[in-house]
């Protein structure tokens, strides 16, 4: 890149190189440009020979690495895993146990000698929550180990034109200005970063880890479309070569591809799902259920007379008695066995909770089946 178009780059990042971190638009130019143009802003093209272009110095490489950083997609936050431990132990049901037990040892204080089945309770409670939340902890780290794994597949290095020769390079160390070769006939098909085509031999993409569409779209050098997504002269982050070889240069790397601002818009936070919600509404009820009960309880036998720490003791025991101590562990253990299951049809479930709305959906509408399938569409039934 040359000294004035570096120093575009460099003083209005954000704006060049595809709108700042936070932005949901994706506005790369340098698909409009002609090759004359783009040659004007990249040394590393060889104008007479774009196919032989020479591609940026180890140095030059290494400067702009520090400025515009890896070429990675930012994973989204991630709790420690400690945390993610504890969680466990504040789902709704096990809240009610572990209030539960905590009365039972108050019960237990309050007359040790003649309570110690409050404190057996309260034991019983406690193991019940550690086993429940260690069950589910353990369930979906390994799940959350199957999903990362997968991500080790996807291709690490790609053919890198550095010092007027082609090397293999790891993808996170490619920069804008590099000048990438992708050769299906090499078995180079994934796309490393957001490239500008400069050079194409019977090139056609697939774009359907992008859009879904699973027909191979045809490239070439010049622009087709102002919409660089559409211009048959760009590549993307993540999509697949299908035919042919291509050379292009690096426009877009890491956060700021195409891929990277999908990723963005697509980033929420986890929403609760209908189990989580139900199982509250259930505590909340059990709750103030209980403590009318107990409050009714502890009214009554003051009223009859009875002492007043034998009559605290019946409240606990009527808050106590509320508590379905076996249901926790019956819920946890139903949906490791749902989940065990659909992990026999290759299907991961990385949060148990998920497993029952999946089990309420009855139909699902997408008009991007490539996304969710094996990109093959297959007629198995014919009314006529």
């Amino acid at each position: 890149i040359n000294a004035e178009y570096m120093g575009e780059l460099t003083s209005a990042t954000p704006a060049v190189l595809g709108g700042a971190k936070d932005s949901k638009e994706y506005d790369p130019v340098e698909h409009k440009y002609s090759l004359e143009e783009l040659a004007a802003r990249f040394p590393s093209i060889n104008l007479d020979d774009p196919s032989n272009s020479p591609g940026l110095t180890s140095e030059e490489a290494a400067r702009r690495l520090e400025i515009f950083g890896k070429n990675l997609l930012t994973p989204p936050p991630q709790l420690p895993e400690c945390i993610k431990f504890l969680m466990h132990f504040l789902h709704g049901l096990l809240l009610l146990l572990e209030g539960a037990a905590l009365l039972a040892f108050v019960a237990y204080a309050i007359d040790p000698l003649h309570n110690l089945t409050n404190l057996y309770v309260a034991a019983v409670l406690i193991i019940t929550v550690v086993l429940t939340a260690v069950a589910g902890y353990v369930d979906e780290r390994s799940a959350g180990a199957i999903a990362d794994s997968l991500l080790k597949l996807l291709p690490s290095t790609a053919l890198v034109a550095r010092d007027g020769r082609v090397d293999v390079l790891p993808v996170e160390l490619i920069v804008p200005g590099d000048i990438v070769v992708v050769n299906v006939s090499q078995g180079r098909t994934s796309i490393p970063a957001d490239l500008r085509i400069i050079h194409c031999n019977d090139c056609a993409v697939n774009h359907a880890p992008l859009t879904g569409e699973p027909d191979l779209l045809e490239r070439e050098v010049n622009m087709s479309d102002p919409d660089p997504t559409r211009s048959k002269n760009m590549v993307f982050f993540g999509t697949l070569m299908g035919r042919g070889m291509c050379a292009g240069v690096v426009v877009r790397t890491g956060d700021k591809t195409e891929m990277g601002v999908i990723q963005r818009q697509c980033t929420k936070k986890d929403e609760r799902t209908i189990l989580q919600i139900e199982i509250d509404r259930y505590v909340w009820f059990v709750v103030w259920l209980s403590i009318v009960m107990a409050v009714g309880i502890l009214a009554l036998s003051l009223a009859v007379g009875i002492a007043v720490q034998v009559a605290f003791l019946n409240m606990i025991g009527m808050l106590c008695a509320n508590v379905c101590e076996g249901l926790p562990a019956t819920v946890t253990m139903c949906l490791k066995l749902t989940a065990a299951k659909l992990r026999e049809n290759q299907v991961i479930v990385k949060q148990l909770a998920c497993v029952e709305t999946l089990g309420c959906t009855s139909c699902i509408c997408s008009d991007k089946t490539g996304t969710l399938t094996q990109n093959n569409m297959t007629a198995v039934h014919i009314w006529y």
